[in-house]
């Protein structure tokens, strides 16, 4: 007897824990009487973006070469998004991007053997802004539907400016900079629905290839240009990025 009613106080407990899972079948996300499992269903229009910051501050800090430093920055990259699918999990989408990133160094100096070098007042402040177009897939986990891994693939043209001071022997001078970057990329992850529209993410870039650009005006009197092509595949937690979107 005692057993029946500790079985059925468990029934009603999960069942009142998980109230959401009842309403999932009318979207077609997630249903425990299909075989079939999704987490977008072709037709669905996603909207929202993502969001990374870092954030460093140093006060006589001694790190490897790098003694005394004092320093400060800054970095923010902004990407709002809308997705359209075209099958079942497949996304295609378009973002803005906004990158912007302060470097504020006091006085630190690098010392490798007999080399040494000071810095003094060096000051950069850059950003820059585009556009990227991806196609986005998304790999249900488990049979509720509310987990998802997923692997976009974009690509993405910037366009910025910078400016940079620094001061040596008394002296400081000033550098202005444009640049122009296209990019590929290759960014994994995995997302959740918190109610049955609304889901948050966590990407990783792991895979990217960039060619840049820069133009600078150093002092109002010389000019210079320089390309440059990377190519770089890590492991990075400092570029994670938290995203949050709504499928209509």
């Amino acid at each position: 007897m005692r057993t029946g009613r500790l079985l059925a106080s468990v029934i009603l407990l999960c069942g009142a824990a998980f109230p959401s899972f009842a309403g999932r079948t009318d979207r077609g996300v997630a249903s425990f009487k299909t075989d079939s499992v999704f987490f977008a269903r072709k037709g669905s229009i996603i909207a929202g973006g993502s969001l990374a910051l870092s954030n460093t501050k140093s006060d006589d800090f001694d790190a490897a070469v790098i003694r005394n430093a004092n320093c400060h920055g800054y970095s923010v990259n902004v990407r709002p998004a809308a997705m359209y699918c075209i099958a079942d999990d497949l996304a295609v989408g378009i973002c803005g991007i906004y990158r912007r990133s302060l470097t504020d160094i006091a006085s630190a100096s690098l010392g490798i053997e007999s080399l040494s070098l000071d810095v003094e007042d060096y000051y950069a402040l850059g950003h820059k802004y585009g556009a990227a177009v991806f196609l986005r897939k998304y790999m249900p986990l488990g049979r509720s539907g509310r987990f998802s891994l997923f692997v976009d693939v974009q690509a993405e043209f910037l366009g910025g400016q910078s400016k940079i001071t620094n001061k040596r022997n008394e002296t400081v001078s000033g550098t202005y900079q444009t640049s122009s970057t296209f990019g590929l990329g290759v960014n994994p992850g995995v997302a959740a629905y918190i109610t049955e529209h609304f889901a948050l993410g966590v990407g990783l870039g792991i895979v990217g290839i960039e060619f840049n650009r820069v133009r600078q005006e150093h002092n109002h009197i010389d000019n210079g240009t320089r390309n440059a092509f990377s190519a770089s595949y890590n492991l990075n937690l400092l570029s994670l990025s938290l995203s949050a979107y709504y499928c209509f």
